[in-house]
């Protein structure tokens, strides 16, 4: 009895990891691409994506804006417009050509589901660590925190500014 619990201890993980990979529960980070140039996907055309876009720019960082809704790319985006991106959908095969080499993934979509699912492909395929999401629902902040998103909501992170500049 002592040597079935001993082994069990020893070689029961090993084998649940295992299992756990050939059936792909496990959800592990992929290998990050590296290179000298630090470069941003920013997913979500809208006015805030366009300014931090051109903010990054000003710090030297590659910037490419990615959207699965061709409404967002219509409007004026000037020096954006020949590293934006029109997707059908979110899959590995869409954001392949987009996330390699890619240093920072933000997500300013208004559904919180697909912008889980952009992060968790980008964490899972391509091991992105610098990951940001604005989230709409914040009882989802857990599922974002799991796979090492950082999340910001908008209503605090603006009371958070307006508290600075007070003090």
């Amino acid at each position: 009895i002592i040597a079935v619990v001993v082994l069990n201890e020893i070689f029961g993980p090993l084998f649940l990891k295992f299992a756990l990979r050939q059936v792909d529960e496990t959800h592990e980070k992929g290998k990050p691409e590296t290179d000298e140039v630090r470069d941003t996907l920013i997913y979500g055309v809208e006015q805030q994506s366009l300014a931090l876009a051109r903010k990054l720019k000003a710090s030297g960082w590659q910037v490419k804006l990615v959207d699965t809704n061709p409404t967002h790319l219509e409007q004026p985006l000037n020096d954006e417009a020949d590293n934006t991106h029109l997707i059908e959908a979110i899959t590995v095969e869409t954001l392949s050509p987009l996330l390699a080499g890619v240093d920072a993934l933000v997500v300013m979509l208004d559904d919180d589901e697909a912008n889980f699912h952009a992060c968790e492909i980008a964490y899972e395929q391509f091991g992105i660590r610098n990951m940001i999401v604005r989230l709409q629902d914040m009882s989802k902040r857990e599922q974002f925190s799991a796979i090492g998103v950082r999340v910001i909501d908008p209503a605090s992170a603006m009371i958070g500014l307006l508290d600075h500049y007070v003090r």
